[in-house]
């Protein structure tokens, strides 16, 4: 047998393996998917959408090709951008040369960003006008969540500033505060009135993401607005596998959330609608320079949302919140922390609440034994019609506490208890904490050296009368 025959024999070979795995794991990923009682395909939206991005360029990814469809069929569709992405040091670098950004750069790249965002959306028929940029500090919103609530204690970005130095900011001016942030999300749902709003999942892991998510919650909750609501994700893992321009792949929900029973949508795209996403996603330089396998990874035969579906809290029912396969916030990172003996400690197993006629019990269970040196933390938003009451519980050394982190906070109710068994922790806290509730946002986190391990997805429960 000659070399070039045993060559070609061999490359025969290797190429068969490799569509035979390519193959498998497609037939992997959308094993438990199609066919799914819990897909429906294509539905159908009103004719007022909204979306909600973090970051300039989620929008294109997620929902380039629904936007277009949108569209088409004569919907109005108003896009609004959080943050101006202005936080992406490696992007600084990367483009401009910048060792060491500073403030000035950081805006730079926020302006850079906008222009390509609007550049983006025109392709698809999106107005300027129908363009809101809130201006807010990319990586911050986490801060402004947090512990940068309140107008009189704003958060400083990395762009330098304490509010949005941006001439195209919805808000000129606008201070870095979550109140202020919650105020024009709410100002922006009531004067487009939407019949559908379309915003990040909660199970993703980006801050920037889960925390847009929390604040729309809120803020439907606050006003009790009744609209379709919709998610998408971006950040999850390895999703969208795989990091490649891939047009004749469909793309799969990450194996990740298989188990948490959500429904989804399926938005098949026309070869047209697929290959002006990918012209789309092109406009944005800045992003393609540092990410661009991941970016093109979305210019697929279809998109994908989540169905919302709404969670009630009755009583003497255990409501329980499942956490996703390895959600760790910083995964890989428990070596660099030296923390590689607290792993199961950290490591959410899931998290419920039960409201009884004289008590409100929250449980939290981790992998392993609960660890006295961790902070294990328990947050709760209460929706009320004239306002908000916030509790930031924390469990660290076997003890209770609040935080008292904005001026929505209160303080452990009177009469709480805590309880500590291996693997659990419960709060016991008298009923009267629910009083005059509409609905609640429910989530946990571990905390271990300032840094947080995992935590779960920030829920909002209506609260049945």
């Amino acid at each position: 047998m000659t070399v070039n025959k045993r060559l070609f024999k061999w490359t025969v070979l290797i190429l068969t393996i490799f569509v035979v795995l390519l193959l498998s794991f497609n037939m992997y990923q959308a094993g438990w998917l199609w066919p799914a009682k819990r897909v429906v395909k294509s539905p159908e939206m009103g004719n007022r959408i909204l979306i909600i991005a973090p970051h300039p360029d989620d929008e294109t990814l997620a929902m380039g090709g629904i936007i277009q469809q949108a569209l088409k069929s004569g919907k109005k569709v108003q896009v609004v951008v959080v943050t101006s992405g202005d936080g992406f040091s490696k992007a600084v670098t990367e483009n401009y040369g910048i060792k060491s950004p500073k403030p000035e750069d950081y805006q730079r790249l926020g302006i850079d960003r906008h222009n390509e965002t609007v550049s983006a959306l025109q392709m698809f028929g999106v107005s300027k006008e129908k363009i809101i940029f809130l201006g807010y500090p990319d990586k911050g919103t986490i801060k402004l969540w947090e512990s940068n609530w309140d107008l009189n204690n704003p958060h400083k970005g990395l762009n330098g500033s304490t509010f949005s130095p941006y001439s195209f900011s919805y808000k000129k001016n606008a201070p870095y505060a979550g109140e202020n942030l919650v105020k024009d999300l709410i100002q922006i749902i009531q004067k487009f009135n939407p019949t559908d709003i379309i915003y990040p999942d909660e199970n993703d892991q980006h801050n920037d993401h889960w925390t847009a998510n929390a604040f729309v919650q809120y803020a439907l909750a606050k006003i009790k607005y009744d609209v379709k609501e919709w998610r998408y994700l971006v950040h999850l893992g390895d999703y969208p596998w795989p990091w490649q321009y891939s047009p004749d792949l469909p793309l799969y929900p990450p194996q990740a959330l298989k188990e948490l029973g959500m429904k989804w949508a399926y938005f098949p795209l026309s070869t047209d609608e697929e290959l002006k996403k990918y012209q789309a996603i092109k406009q944005y330089h800045t992003q393609l320079k540092v990410m661009a396998d991941f970016l093109k990874g979305f210019a697929r035969k279809n998109e994908l949302l989540i169905v919302n579906e709404e969670m009630f809290l009755p009583e003497n029912k255990t409501v329980i919140l499942k956490s996703p396969v390895s959600n760790k916030i910083f995964e890989g990172r428990y070596t660099e922390a030296g923390l590689e003996g607290v792993i199961q400690g950290a490591t959410v197993e899931s998290l419920s609440i039960k409201r009884q006629q004289s008590n409100l019990i929250i449980t939290l269970k981790t992998k392993g034994d609960i660890k006295k040196e961790m902070l294990y933390r328990l947050n709760i938003r209460f929706f009320h019609d004239n306002g908000v009451k916030r509790l930031d519980l924390g469990v660290l050394n076997n003890k209770l506490s609040a935080a008292l982190a904005s001026s929505e906070s209160i303080s452990v109710p009177v009469g709480s208890v805590l309880s500590i068994k291996n693997k659990e922790i419960s709060v016991v806290m008298p009923s009267d904490i629910l009083k005059g509730s509409n609905s609640l946002l429910l989530y946990a986190e571990t905390i271990k050296k300032g840094r947080k391990l995992d935590k779960t997805a920030c829920l909002l429960l209506h609260v049945n009368k």
